[in-house]
């Protein structure tokens, strides 16, 4: 698995609502050490929303 499809997998849980605290926290400390790369995916992911 590709290192950006991680983070999307990542981003998505964080951006589930029914997901637990704990887990989130989890996540986004884990991922907060390449917020550059999460930035960009977060752009891809905002015009792949609006499909």
């Amino acid at each position: 698995m590709k290192w950006w499809k991680k983070i999307k997998e990542k981003t998505f849980i964080l951006d589930t609502p029914s997901v637990e605290g704990s887990i989130a926290v989890a996540v986004q400390t884990s991922i907060s050490n390449n917020m550059e790369e999460i930035n960009k995916v977060a752009e891809g992911a905002r015009t792949t929303r609006k499909v």
